[in-house]
């Protein structure tokens, strides 16, 4: 089994991000933070990787964070505006297996996808996951993507439990 790895810097200014997901959504600023920053490092590691299967692979993401900004952005509309005046396209960013979602749309894939959200460990069930499901022959091919965007909601929060978050934007193709 080969593994191509890499890792991306991804920053949190929204122009930026914006800027270089466009070449992989043609409705890139529709999309939150963390769809960004999965469509960048899901793009730049299949970018001059041949014969990519679109279908019998299997799409994983580990997130510690997941949607903390979107949810973040979503209730405090709630608390400031009421239910009724909440914009819904918030609504689905949500959930972090929307950024699969936006992968498997932006690339042609069209296997299994799963998500983990294991604290610290996300990452890495996310990787062992996807060696697992090639090693036991339910996938031909793997991406493992490790997301944590770390904006306004988990700096409050992690702030408060007086520790700082880590971002991280790294993709494994196996």
């Amino acid at each position: 089994m080969s593994v191509i790895v890499r890792s991306v810097a991804v920053e949190v200014d929204r122009a930026a991000l914006l800027a270089r997901a466009a070449p992989y959504s043609s409705r890139p600023s529709r999309l939150d933070t963390i769809c960004l920053a999965g469509l960048i490092a899901a793009g730049e590691l299949l970018d001059g990787v041949d014969d990519v299967p679109t279908s019998r692979h299997l799409l994983t993401l580990g997130t510690a964070l997941g949607c903390a900004e979107a949810d973040f952005e979503y209730y405090t509309q709630i608390l400031g505006r009421g239910l009724r005046r909440t914009n819904p396209r918030i609504f689905a960013y949500t959930l972090p297996n929307v950024v699969m979602g936006e992968v498997s749309i932006a690339f042609g894939l069209t296997g299994d996808n799963l998500c983990f959200s294991a604290g610290r460990a996300s990452g890495l069930c996310a990787i062992g996951e996807a060696h697992q499901a090639i090693a036991c022959g339910a996938a031909d091919v793997a991406i493992a993507l490790c997301l944590d965007v770390v904006g306004p909601a988990a700096e409050r929060l992690f702030g408060a439990l007086g520790t700082t978050p880590t971002p991280i934007a790294a993709a494994f193709l196996l």
